[in-house]
């Protein structure tokens, strides 16, 4: 045979499918469209445990996968399972996020899903077809990298009888481009920052390395808004703009003697302020991204503070998830949730709550981008 004749055992025809998948190192399975399983490849059996005489004639919900997203959250007998979705729209689906496998001896699997719909030769949906890949050393690599940021941004809220401070992060993925810091900066006066890097993931928790230094090198401008987020953005601009990345921010300043809010707007999403009488106002100040341009001033603004209010301040992961129309969630929705939350309670059944709202509105299996709020109570 020649160097331009074909291998006759590669011909059409010849190749055996069943040998070609049970070759590849994915995980693949097919099920019916009651999905009930009927092909496990070894690469399933490899990365699960699940041999494939234990799992073939069986349904998916008979506990063999059990899909989790990050947060816990089952995506199996509900309507976020992937490889459901796949075969009542007729569409593929990735997971973009780290999805978890249940193997054998109830061990959990980081994974990497696909899914499509299995149509018969008359084009008619009988079935769907999954393929996963073992993602355990990166996601190995992730959680060291959470170690590393969560150690150089750890913030250990103030305690004061004037004022208090609740916070709720959740990255989109193990490591996330939101940052805060509080910090009492005098007798009565506490500094806070809460920035959104452009985009999300390993890069973008960098970035929030970057923003951790730059609290500390502008130490000395705490006290002033307009002036740390003049200094933060020269630094960033001068250091990074050119490689696109880019963040939002709003630098502010409690002081418990007036009270009174003092702050700077870095592009960053409005704020609302609850009063004691459950009256709800949004505030939208104006002011250009980080690390854009440098030399850019940022105004600065004032809000005075009544007892018994509160503040909320989140990222943009709160409010912007379109749903399929393409219709955004919105600041509105958020502002009246606001309305009705108990600033008694925890800021975390607030926030489970939106992400509740949020994951219905969009229909998705995970929300697209890290979501941070801050609360903030005067006495």
């Amino acid at each position: 045979m020649t160097g331009t004749e074909a291998d006759p055992r590669l011909l059409p025809g010849s190749i055996d499918l069943e040998v070609v998948v049970n070759s590849i190192s994915e995980g693949l399975y097919i099920v019916d469209t009651a999905r009930r399983i009927m092909f496990w490849s070894r690469g399933a059996e490899r990365i699960t445990g699940w041999k494939a005489a234990e799992v073939v004639g069986s349904l998916c919900e008979d506990g063999i996968l059990e899909h989790i997203d990050s947060g816990g959250h089952k995506l199996c007998h509900t309507d976020f399972c992937p490889l459901a979705r796949s075969i009542r729209t007729g569409e593929s689906q990735r997971v973009a996020s780290i999805v978890y496998s249940l193997g054998s001896g109830s061990r959990r699997v980081p994974v990497e899903v696909t899914t499509a719909p299995l149509r018969d030769r008359a084009g008619s949906i009988v079935g769907g077809v999954e393929v996963f890949r073992d993602i355990s050393a990166a996601v190995a690599d992730l959680h060291t990298a959470r170690l590393i940021q969560r150690d150089a941004m750890e913030t250990r809220l103030p305690l004061d009888g004037r004022i208090s401070f609740q916070v709720v992060s959740h990255p989109r993925d193990i490591v996330g481009g939101d940052f805060y810091r509080i910090e009492k900066t005098g007798d009565a006066r506490f500094s806070f920052l809460l920035a959104d890097v452009t985009s999300h993931g390993v890069s973008a928790a960098l970035y929030t390395l970057r923003l951790r230094t730059l609290w500390d090198e502008g130490r000395d401008l705490l006290g002033s808004p307009a002036e740390f987020a003049a200094r933060l953005n020269s630094r960033l601009a001068a250091s990074g703009g050119d490689v696109g990345y880019f963040a939002s921010g709003l630098f502010g300043v409690f002081d418990c003697g007036s009270p009174a809010f003092t702050f700077s707007s870095m592009g960053s999403p409005p704020f609302f302020t609850r009063r004691a009488d459950g009256d709800v106002e949004a505030h939208a100040p104006p002011g250009l991204l980080l690390g854009i341009e440098e030399g850019i001033a940022f105004p600065q603004g004032e809000i005075r503070l009544s007892p018994g209010s509160a503040l909320l301040f989140f990222t943009d992961g709160a409010f912007e998830v379109e749903n399929r129309r393409g219709e955004l969630y919105g600041i509105e929705r958020l502002r009246e949730r606001f309305a009705r939350f108990d600033p008694s309670s925890q800021l975390e059944d607030f926030c489970a709550g939106v992400e509740g709202d949020l994951l219905e509105h969009s229909g998705r299996l995970q929300l697209p981008d890290d979501f941070t709020a801050v609360l903030v109570r005067i006495a």
